[in-house]
């Protein structure tokens, strides 16, 4: 019998090859040779699939990078690095998959809400690195971190089980509340519009040509070349 993960993972295949409308119990038992009564075993129908399935894209594109990121020692400028490897690689299906995610939000409210939450999440982490790599010495108080929900510490941002859940704004770069924070904040953005916008030409931009816009894009950065740091 699959496990649950084994599931998921086969969601984000049909999704990512097929779109939304393809993420079927039907679809999900034929590509994995199983009945629905293994479908039924771990979860209760497929709107409850879908939501676990959102869940999990969440996980595996942001909250496994950023654990990833935070486990790199040395200068910002060399999590910045290891970030741009992390979301330039090759991995199979996963440009086509955040295309067919943003699809997806068109038109379902609850994909638009976690979609949302991850633009900010991955928006507020640029952010982060960006005011660390500014003030090394200072970086809480050059950026303050986001906050997560009242029940979360904020170590819980990239290790809590439940990390996916948790909402990220930089709500005090946005108020102005910090100038040095907000100094870098339209930045971060402009780094994730890159990537967001390279996935949706036709054919999408290859990570090759991402990595020279990414090297210009360094210069303006405190700290860069991240790829000297």
């Amino acid at each position: 019998m699959a496990g649950k993960r084994d599931w998921l993972e086969a969601g984000l295949a049909a999704l990512a090859a097929d779109g939304a409308g393809a993420v079927t119990i039907d679809r999900l038992c034929g590509d994995l040779g199983l009945t629905k009564g293994s479908f039924y075993h771990h979860f209760k129908g497929i709107t409850g699939f879908r939501t676990e399935l959102l869940a999990h894209f969440e996980a595996e594109s942001t909250t496994r990078f950023i654990e990833a990121v935070e486990g790199v020692s040395g200068p910002a400028g060399a999590k910045f690095a290891r970030l741009l490897d992390l979301a330039l690689a090759d991995e199979g299906d996963r440009p086509g998959l955040e295309v067919a995610v943003r699809a997806w939000a068109l038109g379902d409210a609850e994909a638009r809400a976690a979609q949302r939450r991850i633009d900010e999440r991955r928006i507020a982490y640029l952010h982060e690195l960006l005011c660390e790599s500014a003030a090394p010495d200072a970086a809480t108080d050059a950026c303050p971190t986001p906050s997560p929900s009242p029940s979360q510490g904020a170590a819980s941002r990239a290790t809590a089980p439940d990390a996916a859940a948790i909402p990220y704004q930089a709500s005090d770069a946005r108020t102005g509340a910090n100038d040095g924070a907000r100094e870098w904040l339209p930045l971060a953005r402009l780094l994730y519009l890159v990537l967001v916008g390279g996935g949706h030409l036709v054919p999408p931009l290859p990570a090759g040509e991402l990595r020279d816009i990414y090297r210009l894009a360094s210069r303006l950065a405190p700290g860069g070349p991240w790829e000297e740091a």
